[in-house]
């Protein structure tokens, strides 16, 4: 998330940009020919903008960070609110639109807030300040080098 950060521990930030829009462009090319390998015909009323509101709020009821939180608002829409309310008709809509109001009022992070870790484990802390050995070895190897002369410029 940081760039100036990633850079200065050594990650070549101009091949991980071109990287994830590589693998991005990957995804959203095999999305669109299995859409339309699904529909058979694709013109521009394929593209609605209640199709556009379901791509980005997915994201913000998942959690930005999280992509099982993703899989799941997926599931959750998809599953509840587009087929299990078919019956109220066009009140759905509403329902989804206040949805995502509430999440962004009340989780801005997302229902499920975590970040994606892809199998890293988090920084080490320091236990226990500056360490055991900390300052005296330091200074007893100074002291050790030059006797006599602690104190005089």
């Amino acid at each position: 998330e940081d760039e100036l950060a990633a850079h200065s521990t050594g990650v070549n930030t101009t091949a991980a940009k071109v990287s994830a829009f590589g693998i991005g462009g990957l995804i959203a090319g095999l999305g669109g020919g299995l859409f339309a390998h699904y529909t058979t015909h694709i013109e521009h009323s394929n593209f609605t903008i209640l199709l556009a509101t379901f791509a980005i709020a997915y994201p913000i009821l998942g959690g930005l960070g999280s992509l099982f939180g993703t899989v799941l608002a997926v599931l959750f829409v998809q599953g509840f609110l587009v087929e299990g309310l078919r019956p109220l008709g066009d009140f759905r809509s509403l329902l989804f639109g206040a949805l995502i109001v509430l999440v962004m009022l009340l989780r801005p992070g997302g229902l499920i807030a975590r970040p994606i870790r892809w199998g890293l484990k988090p920084p080490p802390t320091a236990v226990g300040g500056a360490g055991k050995s900390g300052g005296s070895s330091a200074s007893s190897a100074t002291s050790a080098s030059q006797p006599g002369t602690a104190g005089h410029a």
